[in-house]
């Protein structure tokens, strides 16, 4: 009978060890469903970052995208078609008057949304206010050309070009390198490590970006992205391709980040 007793209880113990370790892993996997999509790593600007944080994460969890039009800072800038360039589905042009380099001064911004390869690409052409340069534009092939005649823009149609984060936490990027020399495709695999490293050793975003400027507290921010978001980078336009980065934030899903 004691012997009857005694595997009694083990057997008890091990039912209510399996249930407790059913119940951690639930949580855990609870927890990890509920993560926010995007983890702030870089901010010089607490309050505005927080806030944009909290702006992306509600959108990615609600539509699974960045609904911009629905946001009151996005739509402060009042965006107008140019329909008589919109004469197909493959490229889409928009004009605005606003402060888009906080030099006091409002600018005539034009942006360009064009389709290469299935993905569009937005490109902001900077003019000054009083330029004529949309009378110059015309519908078809060729008929944007004007837009090129100014220095200022980002970051044009060179779907190879990226734009680099300068201001990446060492630590995060050690642990990107790290997971992408680890997961790298067969046909990589052969490679001379340190050549990876160099293309690897840096965070960026293009070749087909999302150019979405916003106004925060009557400062005008741009909001940056590419079309699969690893990341999202918010910053200050100074002058042609040249961005002083204010937040960056990073896709959770990438399972080595630490933040």
């Amino acid at each position: 009978m004691k012997h009857q007793g005694t595997l009694s209880l083990n057997i008890h113990k091990w039912i209510i060890s399996r249930i407790f370790l059913i119940f951690m892993l639930l949580l855990i996997t609870n927890e990890a469903a509920e993560a926010d999509p995007y983890v702030l790593v870089m901010s010089k600007e607490k309050e505005l970052c927080d806030s944009m944080l909290k702006l992306y994460n509600k959108d990615m969890d609600t539509y699974g995208r960045i609904n911009y039009d629905s946001h009151e800072v996005f739509t402060q800038i009042n965006w107008l078609s140019i329909d008589s360039l919109n004469d197909d589905s493959y490229s889409f042009v928009q004009r605005a008057i606003f402060d888009i380099n906080n030099d006091g001064k409002n600018e005539l911004v034009v942006k360009s949304t064009m389709q290469e390869f299935n993905y569009f690409n937005d490109v902001l052409y900077i003019f000054p206010m009083e330029s004529n340069v949309l009378s110059k534009l015309k519908p078809g092939k060729g008929g944007l050309e004007a837009l090129s005649s100014t220095p200022d823009f980002l970051f044009g149609n060179d779907t190879n070009y990226s734009y680099h984060l300068k201001n990446v936490p060492t630590l995060l990027k050690e642990q990107i390198l790290a997971y992408k020399l680890k997961h790298l495709p067969k046909y990589l695999k052969k490679t001379n490590t340190e050549e990876l490293r160099k293309n690897f050793d840096h965070a960026s975003i293009g070749g087909f970006f999302v150019l979405q400027p916003f106004i925060w507290h009557g400062t005008t921010y741009i909001s940056m992205a590419d079309r699969n978001p690893e990341w999202l980078v918010v910053g200050k336009y100074k002058q042609a391709k040249e961005i002083q980065d204010i937040c960056y934030f990073y896709d959770q899903s990438h399972k080595f980040i630490n933040y």
